[in-house]
């Protein structure tokens, strides 16, 4: 699927199956795209493998392949941190305006379509490859100790929080009253 999408073989399909053939074959994204349903994909052994494969065969081609991306507006990924801490640093962007700019710049690209089939394939497989850069990037913002949701929404307490709804109450008697 690497050389398919990057547009460096050509491909055909034979019983379902992916064959490499310079001559009559074909490449590219697109390709990839309107042969979708003629592919079959073999399950194995593995759970891992197994589990893909239902994913990709019970997903409809019109979700696995997308034709726009969302965008996190301005306002939520320009902050700079450094100039609110009152550090005086030079200003620095978040890494996240560069990787869209790539992607508009390469967007633009294949939408003028003026270039060669192999131009346009190396394109779109950076495109690809650009995309799955914002989605770790994104990902490492939220997952573990310090993303997003560990370190601000789960790191609030309560005082006494969790003492007040565990904790029964208590009955104190004076032992010696009767005496």
């Amino acid at each position: 699927f690497e050389s398919v999408i990057a547009g460096t073989k050509n491909f055909v399909i034979k019983n379902g199956q992916l064959v490499e053939d310079e001559e009559n074959g074909d490449t590219g994204i697109e390709w990839l795209y309107e042969n979708w349903e003629q592919l079959k994909f073999d399950k194995n052994s593995s759970v891992i493998r197994n589990e893909r494969v239902d994913v990709i065969t019970k997903t409809h081609k019109d979700t696995l392949f997308m034709q726009h991306y969302i965008v996190i507006p301005a306002f939520y990924r320009d902050v700079n941190l450094q100039a609110a801490m009152g550090e005086k640093q030079t200003p620095k962007l978040p890494e996240i305006n560069d990787m869209y700019c790539k992607l508009i710049r390469f967007a633009s690209v294949i939408k003028d379509g003026n270039n060669f089939d192999f131009y346009l394939n190396a394109t779109r497989h950076k495109m690809q490859l650009l995309l799955v850069d914002i989605y770790n990037h994104l990902k490492d913002k939220i997952d573990g100790k310090q993303g997003i949701i560990r370190k601000s929404l789960l790191g609030k307490s309560v005082d006494l929080g969790s003492r007040l709804v565990i904790s029964a109450p208590t009955f104190k008697t004076n032992r010696y009253e009767n005496v």
